[in-house]
């Protein structure tokens, strides 16, 4: 059913403030409280991801009841899965982006603060000390909730609800852009691999009619993210050189790999436009 404009424009409100708006406030007034806390730091970080899922799921059911949507609806729609050929090519194509988009967004503050680039060239491995290791438990519990409850939620917010809700106000194309700039904002240590990352999963989304690919690939990249840095953290230099590609010199590299993927991208978009449509709005 089409919409009024105002109709439309009020529910994507709605989204932006309920969905995306209140998680943040109740998260950033909670860490502003935080240093009270009868806790050590690993503890209250835990405790944090833990209120932000519970918060985020509290909007998606509030959003969900106020926008008359289901849960099935939104996750399930026509239940098509990406080929395993092109959740592949799509999880390469987000990793590879991902690192060189990070590139460019780093090396100017690497011109800025040279002593970031310096901190990267020195050898990465750590022992840890007894103090450490008894923090393993909270680090678990948030590493935990970063590969499960927050791909899942983000996609539903973001994907579920959020693109949904635009598509009813603008063309598809915009919902996705639009989508994709908020998605880049609310994730500021890596904007521009963030936006790239969620207009791929739109994309997948359109293609699907689906989440549950959305979430697959969600939890698939931040299990690769927390790999990698699991690899700075615990191996040896000589063994781990992941610095050398953040030096000025590997900008080729970069550039080609950002030329390969956007050819990519640009074939499987246009793949999207031969095939399906986003599903048809209430």
């Amino acid at each position: 059913m089409k919409l009024s404009k105002p109709v439309a424009y009020g529910r994507v409100l709605a989204v932006i403030v309920i969905g995306l708006g209140a998680p943040r406030i109740a998260v950033y007034l909670y860490y502003g409280q935080s240093y009270r806390l009868p806790m050590p730091w690993p503890w209250v970080q835990a405790y944090g991801w833990l209120l932000s899922a519970v918060v985020r799921g509290i909007a998606v059911v509030a959003l969900l009841t106020l926008l008359r949507y289901k849960l099935r609806e939104v996750l399930v729609g026509s239940g098509q899965w990406l080929e395993p050929a092109a959740m592949t090519k799509v999880f390469v194509l987000l990793v590879l982006t991902g690192l060189s988009l990070d590139y460019l967004w780093q090396m100017p503050w690497f011109e800025i603060f040279p002593e970031k680039l310096v901190a990267l060239s020195e050898p990465s491995s750590q022992n840890f000390s007894d103090d450490e290791t008894i923090n393993v438990g909270p680090a678990l519990v948030t590493t935990l909730l970063m590969l499960t409850a927050g791909p899942i939620i983000e996609e539903i917010l973001y994907r579920g609800l959020l693109l949904r809700t635009l598509a009813t106000a603008m063309p598809v194309v915009w919902a996705v852009v639009f989508t994709s700039l908020l998605f880049g904002l609310l994730h500021p240590y890596d904007p521009l691999a963030a936006a790239f990352f969620s207009a791929t999963l739109s994309v997948v989304y359109l293609n699907t009619r689906s989440l549950y690919s959305c979430i697959a690939l969600h939890i698939a990249y931040n299990v690769e993210i927390a790999l990698s840095e699991l690899l700075t953290v615990t191996f040896p230099d000589y063994w781990y050189r992941g610095y050398d590609l953040f030096l000025p010199e590997a900008w080729w590299l970069h550039a080609t790999v950002l030329a390969v993927s956007a050819a990519l991208t640009l074939d499987y978009v246009r793949s999207v436009r031969r095939g399906n449509a986003l599903v048809s709005q209430r």
